[in-house]
């Protein structure tokens, strides 16, 4: 006996919120870790029994659903390769197959990004400011959320999508910012960036997180101008408030994405960071 044909059932994990998949007339495996697949075995004559043989021998025995059918389960954890092992109906056992691959895929965090405004803006304090977000994820998206801080104060967070709901790959959301609701005034300054995870209800998942962004809330009604205090010798002028305020926004984005990518970075490059950041 040989294999005449091997159809896949893949079940991924709950987590990944993706349905159940068939793979008809295949044979090797590319799924993330934790997947379970179930390998139907059709040969070309009947069989007694059978095995899924992987490297170093390990093996999983394949029950008979019929004369010429078997069915086993492996889990994907690894690399790796199996093949087929037939029992023929005289007892001999005959390697029923070639190698198929084992390809565990890792679980990649997902990714956002703040679309609108996508950067930092000047509002006044009776304004409303849309941000929207896209995140995107290689299985699906779970929950997704608005993060807003006034002057420095604790984090607010707001959830942009309903992560029971239908999950998908990709999600784009949004949420308008009343202003006039934060009781600011000229001069505050609203810190805000977007956050996502992959995972679910039974799994916390991996989390990403957007670039920091700054709305500064400027006088209602009036117009900036520079250098509005006349010429003159006098002794060497102070520091304009504004550069002050556009460094100190300027340090807290580089702390923030020099946190946020630690785990990714360099040791080298993120000592270089750090130190840049102290001179700043």
């Amino acid at each position: 006996p040989a294999v005449r044909r091997i159809d896949l059932d893949l079940r991924y994990p709950a987590y990944t919120g993706m349905t159940p998949e068939r793979i008809e007339d295949g044979g090797d495996v590319a799924a993330v870790r934790g997947t379970r697949v179930k390998v139907n075995v059709r040969s070309t004559m009947p069989v007694t029994g059978g095995r899924l043989v992987f490297e170093g021998d390990s093996s999983i025995t394949l029950r008979r659903a019929n004369d010429s059918t078997l069915v086993g389960e492996l889990t994907v954890r690894e690399d790796g390769f199996y093949r087929i092992e037939l029992t023929a109906e005289d007892g001999t056992k005959v390697a029923g197959s070639v190698e198929y691959v084992i390809d565990a895929l890792d679980d990649m965090a997902p990714s956002i990004v703040v679309r609108k405004p996508g950067r930092d803006v000047r509002p006044t304090n009776v304004e409303e400011v849309f941000v929207e977000v896209e995140a995107t994820d290689d299985f699906s998206v779970g929950r997704v959320e608005l993060v807003y801080s006034v002057n420095g104060e604790p984090e607010q967070t707001i959830a942009l999508n309903d992560s029971g709901a239908r999950r998908s790959k990709e999600v784009i959301a949004g949420h308008t910012l009343f202003l006039e609701e934060m009781s600011l005034k000229a001069g505050d300054v609203v810190s805000y960036y977007a956050r996502a995870t992959d995972g679910d209800g039974a799994r916390q998942g991996q989390q990403a997180a957007s670039d920091i962004y700054f709305l500064t809330v400027r006088p209602f009604g009036r117009d900036y101008r520079q250098n509005q205090q006349g010429g003159g010798g006098g002794s060497g002028g102070q520091q304009d408030p504004g550069a002050l305020t556009q460094q100190q926004r300027e340090i807290v984005a580089a702390t923030f994405k020099t946190e946020r990518d630690r785990e990714t970075t360099p040791p080298n490059v993120l000592r270089e960071n750090v130190t840049t950041i102290h001179l700043g």
